[in-house]
Parts: C-alpha cells; sequence; structure tokens
C-alpha cells in the first residue's frame, strides 16, 4: 500500500514500536485532524489508529492484548478492571472530559501500572462504593499515592479543602466540624470574622431561639 507523504513538521513515528504496534505509514487524518497511521501488530494482524492513541499508550495491540488479558485475569467489565481504563483516559486521552484536571496538569500513571496484573496486586479488589483516590493531589497514580475511598472520604481529600490545626492534629474543616457537632459553614464564617482556629471550632453552636432573641 502507498502511504501518505509527511509534513515536515509532522512526527514520523514509522517504525517505531507502540506496544505491540509498529506503524508502517499515514494513510489518512480522522475527523479531528489526527493522523491516521497503519500499523502492523506483533500477531500479524494489521490495524489502524491515531498517532496520539499510540504515543500516550491508549491503543498497545490491534486488540490481542485485550483479548489475552481477559482470559488470563477474567476481570474485564468488573469494577476494578473500569477503575483501571478511567484512570488511564483521564491521565492519557484527551478527550475525556475530565484529562484537563489529570493528564493536562501532568498527573500520570506509574509505569508499573500499565501493567493491569501489577495493579491489582497492588490494589486488590474494588470495594463496594469506593473508587481510586490519590492520597496527595498533586502526585501521580502509584502504589504509595493511592487508596480505594469513598466519596466522601475523596471530597475531604479535594484540594479545595481547608485543613486546620489543633493540639497538634490536622484535618480539614469538615472533618473538624464533625468532631464538635458544629456546622462546616459555622467554622469558616468565623474564621472570616477573625476568630482564632481553636475558637473556631471549639465554640459550641449558638441555640437558634438565643439567635433570633439577640437579632431583635
Amino acid at each position: 500500500m502507498k502511504y501518505l507523504k509527511l509534513h515536515p513538521n509532522a512526527n514520523d513515528i514509522t517504525g517505531i514500536k507502540f506496544g505491540r504496534l509498529t506503524p508502517l505509514g499515514v494513510i489518512g487524518r480522522a475527523k479531528n485532524r489526527h493522523l491516521i497511521w497503519e500499523c502492523e501488530c506483533d500477531c500479524g494482524n494489521i490495524h489502524r489508529v491515531a498517532g496520539t492513541s499510540l504515543i500516550q499508550k491508549l491503543t498497545v495491540s490491534c486488540g490481542c492484548y485485550h483479548d489475552e488479558c481477559s482470559t488470563k485475569h477474567g476481570m474485564c467489565g468488573t469494577p476494578t478492571y473500569s477503575s483501571w481504563i478511567a484512570m488511564h483516559q483521564r491521565c492519557y486521552n484527551p478527550n475525556n472530559i475530565k484529562y484537563h484536571l489529570y493528564g493536562g496538569r501532568g498527573i500520570v500513571v506509574c509505569e508499573e501500572w500499565h501493567e493491569f496484573s501489577i495493579f491489582y496486586a497492588d490494589m486488590g479488589e474494588r470495594p463496594d462504593g469506593e473508587t481510586i483516590d490519590r492520597i496527595e493531589g498533586s502526585h501521580g497514580y502509584f502504589k504509595d499515592n493511592c487508596r480505594w475511598a469513598t466519596p466522601r472520604e475523596q471530597a475531604r481529600n479535594s484540594k479545595r479543602n481547608i485543613n486546620l490545626t489543633l493540639n497538634g492534629r490536622t484535618q480539614c474543616i469538615t472533618a473538624w466540624a464533625e468532631d464538635f457537632e458544629i456546622t462546616a459553614n459555622a467554622i469558616s464564617s468565623r474564621l472570616k470574622n477573625g476568630w482564632s482556629v481553636e475558637r473556631s471550632i471549639t465554640t459550641p453552636p449558638t441555640p437558634r431561639n438565643l439567635r433570633r432573641s439577640l437579632n431583635q
């Protein structure tokens, strides 16, 4: 087959192996203008794929790798496998709706976790109602920085949260509010009004009827 001639400024990946795929030449462009490469897979099949998918490791074979994984670990379609796929999509697929929060900020998946079996060995089965969470939000996905967590736990771990330290203990405002049976809004309001951290957290809430009489 006669392949298209590349523009001088185009990234020529001819002959460079990506996973099991070796690009042979360009056959056209996708609707998003990305170059479509015809590749030869290690299994002998010919597969056509966007160059960006090769470079970002979104496509590593003609489909034979996925089939082998399905047979090998039997986890395809499970919540754990779905989390593994979604994690890579957020980090490496510019078309993913959350890419700007992950891959767009430089968040990557460690090299070992590009292999599902290693990810599964490190993280185990995904518990019901939980998804993967990075403990330190500015760092990527790797064993020591990840856990399975509930939406509530992840919300507390959000970069938008404000952590407060009292008596050597640091946690987010929501956690302090629960510990002292006060609303998080009350603590935030007190801090904005110039209260100290200790006073903002430990002062009991004013009874509603007393607040009403004070405002009359």
